[in-house]
């Protein structure tokens, strides 16, 4: 499409064009593009991006999503490849409450590993780390930053 417009359109001015009132030569329709894409996914393989096996371009922002979170991105970088305002916004609107709940679980688990590792500690030592434990808890700290007790 790209090639076709730079050939016979090559003084076009606008590539895409949400407006008919803004169309210049070369412009590719919305829809056009729409259908471009869909296509491309139907091609490739990939499944329906939302319920009732619609194809929607801007559903392909929650796939992008949700494939960085399976190959270990974070939050933040999945909030900053979507250019959001805050992780907030992509924590409410990206993942779904079957994808926070797997988090819940994940956060969980993590929490309870390092209570394990607290706990299975010598006794000796015990007292102490409780000691500081209790310490950073008091401050409204969080065991999880920037100190180690394992």
């Amino acid at each position: 499409m790209l090639d076709s417009i730079r050939i016979h359109c090559p003084d076009a001015t606008l590539l895409f064009s949400e407006s008919d009132n803004k169309k210049g030569k070369g412009t590719i329709d919305p829809r056009l593009l729409q259908e471009l894409v869909k296509g491309s996914m139907i091609a490739s393989g990939m499944s329906p991006t939302s319920p009732g096996g619609y194809y929607r371009l801007h559903d392909l922002r929650k796939v992008w999503a949700r494939w960085i979170d399976e190959n270990g991105g974070s939050l933040e970088s999945i909030s900053a490849f979507l250019t959001h305002s805050s992780t907030q916004v992509t924590y409410k609107a990206y993942f779904a409450d079957d994808h926070k709940q797997r988090l819940a679980r994940e956060g969980q688990r993590t929490g309870l590993n390092h209570l394990k590792s607290l706990l299975s500690s010598p006794m000796n030592d015990m007292a102490e780390r409780l000691s500081e434990l209790r310490r950073i808890l008091s401050m409204g700290g969080s065991i999880y930053a920037e100190h180690s007790f394992g």
